[in-house]
């Protein structure tokens, strides 16, 4: 779980999630691995670390893999038990049209922005149909732009699923943000 003092002194607690791949079962298994096994471990395991609870739980794509309408409904299940804000962004194996139905309203936001203590958080969309890349394109770029203005006086996170910059992996720098240049990451 990251923290990070604000100037009021207080840390901001967020706890991270991402590549939960679940399905519509929690039997099933991608790669020979439950992952409804490891995503549950992940949640109880962080509800013992000494900061919990968390403000807020940013859960940054590919959270379903088979795209199932149930497997989003287990997931808000399991999510709406820790009586935490849940933050929610797609990824490239997401449905961003479902996600946007089932995990919206309290304690859930789908992309956006929220202001939490002195951050304000932006959740970017880089979701492109038939894509494992991601993209912002002119629209998101343009939100994005105004986000920042609007949250000017706070301290900034922006949040996406698809990497801006080059990790030295063929295989994850292929599947990272195109015209990542726009965004003038240094």
């Amino acid at each position: 779980m990251g923290t990070s003092k604000n100037p009021s002194g207080r840390a901001l607690r967020l706890l991270q999630i991402s590549d939960t791949h679940l399905h519509a079962t929690k039997d099933s298994r991608m790669r020979g691995v439950n992952t409804y096994d490891t995503f549950h471990a992940v949640l109880e395991r962080a509800q013992t670390d000494p900061a919990w609870p968390a403000d807020a739980i940013l859960v940054s794509g590919d959270i379903v893999q088979d795209e199932s309408r149930a497997g989003y409904e287990l997931f808000r299940s399991e999510m709406e038990q820790l009586k935490v804000k849940v933050l929610c962004l797609p990824g490239n194996h997401d449905d961003p049209k479902l996600m946007d139905e089932i995990l919206a309203g309290e304690p859930f936001q789908f992309c956006g922005s929220i202001r939490l203590e002195k951050w304000s958080l932006i959740l970017l969309n880089t979701f492109l149909t038939g894509e494992d890349a991601g993209g912002l394109g002119a629209s998101r770029l343009a939100m994005l732009t105004a986000a920042l203005k609007d949250h000017e006086t706070q301290h900034v996170l922006v949040c996406m699923h698809h990497q801006p910059l080059n990790m030295g992996s063929a295989w994850l720098d292929g599947v990272g943000l195109r015209h990542r240049t726009v965004l003038k990451c240094h």
